[in-house]
Formats: structure tokens, C-alpha cells, sequence
């Protein structure tokens, strides 16, 4: 009697230990499962993010891209510009030489003897209101003589402005393809994913041993 008591007990016992080892068999796969969907979940949004991510840069290079295009024209314009008022200021510079060349000759013609006397005739009268015209142009192109050299260093300045802007589009167009270009599957994931994984192997090592 005593015998079949201390069977049916440790029968009952056994069945006890199985079913707590099924409870807990069951536990870990739902651990496991769980940690597993995670870790989908997790490489999903990685992979989201890291598209996102890239689609930006991508479209921020494009956007930089056609704001250099446009600065490097403008930058040529402005070189075209400031060949052009240097071509002007030295053509300006020679007709001012010319007319003081005229001026000195007329100067030179006037302080002969007999010559622009009070007596004077038709062609005296002529070549004194040509000097006097030549002084008058003569000092209109001088004053525009400065204004020129104001207006090419403006346009220089301008000019220098854009390149440094170019320069800094061109390293940030760099950096951003770096970026666009790195892989970022080696990232890891976030620290609570880290702490379940551990609990789940150590509750499986734990059932195990």
C-alpha cells in the first residue's frame, strides 16, 4: 500500500515537473518568437530610416547641385562683365590721352605769333571752340574714370563671393555623398533590444541546465 501511495505520488510529482517544464518550454519560444518579430520589426525600421534617410541627401545634392550650376554661370557672367568694363576703362583711358595729345597741340597752335588774336578768323575761332570741347570731354571721361574702377571692383567682389559659396557647395555635395554611400547595415540596434535577448538566453540556458 505504502508502495503504490509512493508511485502514485511520484507519478504525480513527475506529471507536475513535465507540465511546469511544457509552461516553461512554451515560455521560451514565445520569448524567442518575440525577440525574433523584434528583430524584424527593428531591421525594418532600420531599413526604412536608412532610405529616408539617403532619398534626403540625395535630393539635398540634387537641390546643392543646381545651385552650383547656377552660381558657376553667374560667376562667368560676372568674369565676362568685368572683361568688359576693363576693356572699357582702358579705351576710355586712351581717348583721354588722345584729347590731352589735341588739347597740348591746340595749346601749342594758340601761343604762336598772330595766332587766336583779337583779330582772329573763322578757323581760329574753329580750332578755340574745338580745345575748349576737348577740356570739356576730356574731363566727362575723367569722372568716369573712377566710376568704372568702382563698378569692376564691386563686380569683383561680387564675383569672389559666389566662388567662396561654390567652394562650400562643392564640399558639402561631397560630405552628403559620403553619407549616401556609407553602409549602414553594421548599426546596432537599440539597447532594449540588447537587455531581452539577454533575458531570454539566460532564462533557455537556465531550463537547460
Amino acid at each position: 500500500m505504502f508502495c503504490e501511495d509512493a508511485c502514485l505520488g511520484y507519478s504525480c510529482g513527475l506529471d507536475k515537473i513535465r507540465t511546469l517544464n511544457d509552461k516553461l518550454n512554451a515560455e521560451v519560444i514565445e520569448q524567442i518568437n518575440g525577440s525574433q518579430e523584434l528583430v524584424m520589426l527593428t531591421n525594418f525600421a532600420r531599413e526604412s530610416n536608412e532610405y529616408h534617410y539617403k532619398k534626403s541627401l540625395q535630393e539635398r545634392i540634387s537641390d546643392v547641385s543646381s545651385w552650383r550650376w547656377v552660381l558657376e554661370d553667374l560667376s562667368k557672367r560676372l568674369e565676362e562683365a568685368i572683361q568688359v568694363l576693363k576693356y572699357e576703362e582702358n579705351a576710355l583711358r586712351v581717348v583721354v590721352e588722345r584729347i590731352q595729345d589735341e588739347i597740348e597741340n591746340h595749346s601749342k597752335q594758340g601761343s604762336k605769333p598772330g595766332a587766336i588774336s583779337p583779330l582772329r578768323d573763322i578757323v581760329e575761332e574753329a580750332i578755340l571752340q574745338e580745345y575748349n570741347f576737348l577740356r570739356e570731354e576730356k574731363r566727362k571721361f575723367e569722372r568716369l574714370l573712377p566710376e568704372l574702377e568702382k563698378q569692376i571692383a564691386q563686380v569683383e567682389k561680387t564675383k569672389q563671393r559666389i566662388e567662396k559659396d561654390i567652394l562650400i557647395k562643392e564640399q558639402a555635395i561631397s560630405v552628403d555623398e559620403n553619407c549616401v554611400e556609407r553602409n549602414y547595415s553594421d548599426i546596432a540596434v537599440d539597447a532594449n533590444w540588447k537587455e531581452k535577448k539577454k533575458k531570454c538566453v539566460s532564462l533557455f540556458l537556465h531550463l537547460l541546465f
